[in-house]
């Protein structure tokens, strides 16, 4: 997917993060409807919904994900450099503008960084343009735009990586994505960083 870099203005700045979107009642639905899974383990598919999964890597042109899983040891390689956090995020309440945060955490529970930016689905004749905005974590006026494109239905992945290549010396542990929607925690889950043979 492409992206643009551009900068906001203040003006233009504030009024992006003042429209925080949806009200917290579709998180709030999405944590109840979890805890009440349905016998098959299933949520309802119509209902606003997020999930998470860790792998390798992803597919340049199937967009398959490889080696999928909640452990990744730390090996030489470019195909083992990352773990990816891959954010599946279904029946967004559309027509509004949703703040995102995708945030790693270490072993000792504290952020390692995070990724923050908006998400827009807005209703048109041939289904939802969707819209995904990144923004610089230490300048908010330094962001990427993901080009538009139109959508049948409002619904994304969202994605964010880890470098643990054997030179960036990552303490083996436990570590997390906790994402965040319209600043409030949706959903967290772990995997383990296995240390070198």
């Amino acid at each position: 997917m492409k992206t643009t870099t551009c900068a906001l203005t203040a003006a233009g700045l504030a009024c992006l993060l003042m429209v925080s979107g949806c009200t917290q009642d579709d998180v709030a639905s999405f944590k109840t409807a979890r805890a009440e899974l349905a016998e098959d383990g299933s949520l309802a598919d119509d209902l606003f919904q997020a999930d998470i999964t860790f792998c390798r890597r992803v597919g340049t042109k199937t967009g398959k994900r490889i080696e999928a899983g909640e452990e990744f040891q730390i090996r030489d390689g470019d195909k083992y450099d990352y773990v990816n956090a891959l954010i599946d995020v279904a029946n967004i309440p559309a027509d509004v503008t949703h703040q995102v945060h995708l945030a790693w955490i270490r072993p000792d529970g504290r952020e390692l960084f995070r990724r923050f930016g908006t998400v827009t689905f807005t209703t048109n004749d041939e289904g939802f343009l969707q819209e995904v905005v990144w923004m610089d974590a230490e300048d908010l006026h330094d962001v990427q735009i993901e080009d538009a494109e139109t959508v049948l239905a409002p619904a994304l992945t969202l994605s964010s990586r880890l470098n643990v290549r054997p030179d960036k010396e990552r303490d083996p542990g436990i570590y997390a994505m906790r994402f965040y929607w319209n600043r409030e925690l949706m959903l967290e889950k772990t995997f383990e960083l296995l240390a070198a043979d």
